[in-house]
């Protein structure tokens, strides 16, 4: 078992969540036919994940685990209280837990997922803004399209 396993153990036992691989993961009492990844809050798992064995995947994991235990990493349609008022901004609350949490492990954080997440808090926020979103959270103006 290399570190990132490790890791990725550490943190699925810590708060208490299940993983669900490719391979076995349902819902609605039935298979998925989409192979991306996503997380049910209320029920503590994350599907279409299978165990880190890289730095990557060990980061993708923390930023689903973020969307989980992060105060305000959910969205409004999960059942939860606390949940951020854009999904932009849940997917930022995420991606900055899972930055927090490898700097806190003394790890170096992967560049090209930042860079991929930020891109994808990006189309997040455009796309909240042609849906007719008044106010981008401060916390995340920083991110706002250029264009907007």
């Amino acid at each position: 078992m290399n570190k990132y396993t490790e890791l990725a153990w550490k943190y699925l036992h810590k708060y208490e969540i299940f993983l669900c691989g490719r391979d076995i993961c349902t819902c609605w009492s039935r298979p998925h036919a989409h192979g991306s990844l996503f997380v049910e809050p209320s029920k503590r798992k994350i599907c279409k994940l299978d165990i880190p064995q890289r730095r990557s995947t060990l980061f993708d994991l923390f930023h689903e685990i973020g969307h989980i235990v992060h105060p305000q990493g959910g969205y409004k349609g999960d059942g939860d209280k606390n949940y951020a008022k854009t999904r932009a901004l849940a997917e930022f609350n995420a991606t900055q837990w899972a930055v927090e949490t490898f700097r806190a492990e003394g790890l170096a954080v992967p560049r090209k997922q930042t860079r991929e997440y930020n891109r994808y808090i990006r189309n997040k926020i455009a796309r909240g803004l042609r849906r007719g979103l008044k106010k981008v959270p401060k916390e995340i103006r920083h991110l706002k399209p250029k264009y907007w």
